[in-house]
């Protein structure tokens, strides 16, 4: 009987310790993302100073120089983001004569998007998406801490954006689709910063 209740008191103990853990991991897990908010607008501050561009434009302007030729629809799958926010995002690279819309001769509904001479320059210009600093850190670090890094990246990017975007079969394209997926999840956060 004895046992029983020692048994019992010890479950419920750990039940409140394990509680108590979680809320702290849960709170470690809002400032990390915090952290990683602050850092990222910082780096897009940065690199609207060099070249008056955002981390979602680009990452679209990347990617365009990567397909080029480029759908808006392609590039909303390729990157994890909305049809509407690379609508708004092409538009805007448009106004700045970096990209240019075409229609598709095969279907004119569809546009194909490529980069004007302005936006192949701007491309060589401009840092890498995630800053200098953090790609000689991320660098340094052993593969199987990468991999993890990644892994666990991409589970919270999951976890806040909802999108059911599987980047499993791109693990090549992480460094690139990372950002925005971050930048996405950012958004929707409330953060002005990464409007697109």
């Amino acid at each position: 009987m004895f046992l029983q209740r020692a048994e019992k008191e010890r479950l419920v103990l750990d039940k409140a310790l394990e509680a108590r853990d979680l809320a702290f991991l849960e709170e470690q897990l809002a400032r990390s993302i915090q952290r990683i908010a602050r850092a990222m607008e910082m780096t897009s501050q940065a690199l609207v100073v060099q070249v008056g561009l955002t981390l979602p434009q680009l990452s679209v302007l990347q990617a365009i120089s990567k397909f080029h030729p480029a759908t808006s629809t392609g590039l909303a799958r390729h990157l994890c983001l909305s049809q509407s926010t690379v609508s708004g995002i092409l538009s805007r690279l448009r106004s700045k004569k970096l990209v240019k819309g075409e229609e598709y001769s095969a279907d004119r509904r569809v546009r194909r998007y490529r980069l004007t001479p302005r936006g192949v320059s701007l491309l060589e210009v401009a840092a890498p998406l995630l800053g200098d600093r953090i790609l000689k850190k991320f660098r340094k670090i052993e593969t199987y801490e990468r991999n993890g890094v990644l892994a666990a990246l991409r589970l919270v990017a999951s976890f806040m954006d909802g999108n059911d975007c599987s980047l499993a079969h791109r693990v090549h394209d992480l460094p690139q689709l990372l950002v925005p997926r971050l930048n996405q999840a950012i958004i929707r956060t409330g953060s002005q910063t990464f409007g697109g």
